[in-house]
Order: structure tokens, then sequence, then C-alpha cells
């Protein structure tokens, strides 16, 4: 029996695709799927698209995302195996340059400063925590999409590879500028980029399947906002019971 490729759509009754190589059994992602020994595995071995996959992040990250989650998975790297690259790069850049991203935690309330303080000083551990918690709110939010939980654990991990080397270029640009006063306003900037570039994502991502495009995008904003919200909500409540 012929089976359609996925990712270029050739009909073969092949193993795999005789025009684009990708298996002819590649199906949708699933909680069992992405916990699977065969897609683990795959983390350590990256494809020399990866520097294509970065770039086409940052041009056209929810279409990018959509279609790898699709099926169309040739050319696009393994989101798992980006992360842990991104983030093994941010540690030693961290660990060896002059400016820390701690520099600009300034403030006098004691509350906002422990908040400043930890999400500087481990903002590696605070990205990838958060997926889940970001792939629920998604959930909920786009129901109507008819994506799985799986799938929106995907998306996210691609956000957070993207919003880690935001944080890379942050850190590079520091050490460059060695300037405190300048950094203050560039690690503002940085932030602005990161709200911007995870509404921008899951605004594209979800473009096919709502006409709206105003209500979608104020969904957008929301599914990125209301998971930090959120977290700083119940920091607050935690720091207020320590007090």
């Amino acid at each position: 029996m012929e089976i359609q490729c996925l990712n270029c759509g050739t009909k073969s009754s092949g193993n795999y695709c005789p025009v684009c190589g990708q298996k002819t059994s590649t199906h949708r992602f699933t909680m069992r799927h992405i916990a699977g020994q065969d897609y683990l595995v795959s983390i350590f071995y990256l494809k020399r698209s990866m520097f294509t996959t970065l770039a086409s992040l940052f041009t056209r990250p929810g279409h990018t995302v959509r279609e790898y989650v699709e099926g169309k998975r040739v050319e696009i790297t393994n989101p798992l195996s980006l992360l842990v690259v991104v983030v093994l790069a941010f540690g030693f850049l961290e660990h060896y340059a002059d400016y820390h991203l701690m520099d600009v935690v300034s403030g006098d309330r004691e509350l906002a400063r422990n908040l400043e303080h930890l999400l500087a000083e481990h903002p590696k551990i605070f990205y990838i925590s958060m997926i889940p918690f970001y792939a629920v709110i998604s959930f909920l939010l786009f129901r109507r999409a008819g994506h799985n939980f799986a799938e929106h654990i995907i998306m996210n991990v691609f956000r957070s590879v993207v919003l880690v080397v935001l944080t890379v270029i942050h850190l590079v640009t520091g050490a460059l500028v060695n300037n405190l006063a300048v950094m203050v306003w560039v690690s503002r900037a940085f932030s602005i980029m990161g709200v911007v570039y995870g509404t921008w994502l899951i605004y594209q991502y979800f473009s096919p399947f709502y006409r709206n495009k105003l209500l979608l995008l104020l969904r957008a904003l929301t599914a990125y906002l209301l998971p930090f919200v959120l977290f700083v909500f119940g920091w607050v409540i935690v720091e207020a019971a320590k007090g």
C-alpha cells in the first residue's frame, strides 16, 4: 500500500520516501512518542540543518514549527537537540564572560529584587521548567485548533530555544559593550524582544485556524504573558509566606 510522505507529498510503498528520505511511518507527535527511546536518542544527532532551522525560527517561527509538527521534519533539527545545544552554549558563555545578567539587577523593593535575581541567575532553568506550564496554557487557549498536548510541548520547546538564543546574544552584547548603564537599557530591550517574539510565534502557528486576527493576536499575547504572570503571582505568595 502506498503512503503519502508528510514532508514532500510523494507516494511510496517503502519505509523511506525516495525523494526526501523521510520515514513513511512519520506520524503526529504524542507524549509516548516524545518520551520514546527513538526520539530521545535522536537528541544527540545534530543535523547540518541546525543553523538553517535557527534562521527559519527567526524569520518565520510559527509557520516553521507548525510545518514540523504536521510532518515536515527532514530539514528541521529536533527541537530538544537545539535546546541542549543553546543551553550548553549559554552555560559556557555565562561562566567565562566578564558580563553577567545579574549585573543589571537593580531596584529597592526586596521582592522585585529577589524575583529579578532568580530570573537573571537561573534563566536556563526558568526557560526549561516553564515549557510544560506554557504548553498547558496554550493548549487551553487554542483547543479549537485541534492540536494535542504533545504538539503544544514541541511548539514551546522551539519557543524556549529562541529565548535562550536571545539570552546568549544579550550576554555577548554585554561582554562587548562593557557599559553597565547602557546594558540596563539593552536588557529591557531584550525583554521586550522576548515578548514580541513569543507572541509572534504563537500568532503565526495558529494563524490558519482563526479568521479573527485581532482576537488571535490577543490570544497569542495572553498565551505568552499569562504563564509568566501566574509564575510571578505564585512567587509573591511564596515570598510573602516566608516573610
